[in-house]
């Protein structure tokens, strides 16, 4: 998924397992997320019930000592996070799981342009030359018609993508000098807390409850944990493989 990142002196075999890992991870979320419950459900138990297992991983079982330097990039990817998987869920929802894994796996095409836009890092033409080819790949695999090119589900695909660049490009930086599970709590606290900040606009603005769930269906047993676990395993091997 992250083919294009710097690896530097980490071990190329296992920064690409890391990457399938991932990527097989986000597969999963998106075939949880093809149910028919609401996306702001989906959101909120991708963020709270991971931020639980984290907290008592780091609270209890590991002792990990939690980072305070990269507080204010957490808070931003925090929010990145929730606008992209909020294009991703409707894009799924929308179109179908492959497209909206696909559109939303696009994320490493985008990240030298982020790099270099945002922190003026150059990218090798070897890395390029394999963007454009990913490009072209991506284009042939979705085969865009004219109707659907600008159709919402297009444009949150892209949309997600992009956003998730910019996320791991932030990660990138936060794991050099703090550790995997001090940025997966700080990750999961940031989300989870804009997370109910939205549901509770929701609530008082509109009436609605994200709650609002039949939770003695064995099917929404099956979402919450299906998505929580691929969510945990994503973040782990994302954050593994930079």
């Amino acid at each position: 998924m992250f083919a294009f990142a710097e690896v530097g002196a980490f071990n190329k075999r296992a920064a690409v397992t890391c990457s399938l890992a991932a990527s097989l991870s986000m597969a999963l979320v998106g075939a949880f997320s093809k149910s028919d419950y609401d996306i702001m459900f989906l959101l909120l138990i991708r963020c709270l019930v991971p931020l639980a297992v984290v907290a008592i991983a780091v609270f209890c079982l590991f002792r990990e000592e939690i980072g305070c330097s990269n507080v204010l990039s957490h808070l931003i990817r925090g929010l990145l996070f929730l606008m992209n998987q909020a294009a991703f869920f409707y894009t799924v929802k929308h179109s179908n799981v492959l497209f909206g894994t696909l559109m939303f796996n696009m994320a490493p095409l985008y990240v030298p342009i982020l790099a270099f836009l945002f922190y003026n890092e150059r990218t090798a033409q070897k890395i390029l030359i394999a963007v454009v080819i990913g490009f072209f790949g991506a284009i042939i695999a979705i085969r865009p018609q004219v109707e659907t090119l600008f159709a919402p589900a297009t444009i949150t695909g892209v949309s997600s993508g992009i956003l998730l660049a910019a996320s791991q490009l932030i990660l990138q930086k936060n794991v050099r000098n703090e550790a995997n599970l001090s940025c997966m709590f700080w990750f999961y606290l940031f989300s989870t807390v804009l997370a109910l900040a939205v549901c509770a606009i929701a609530y008082f603005a509109n009436g609605y409850n994200v709650l609002d769930v039949s939770f003695a269906n064995s099917m929404t047993w099956l979402v919450v944990v299906g998505i929580s676990v691929s969510s945990l395993c994503f973040q782990y091997f994302t954050g593994k493989f930079f």
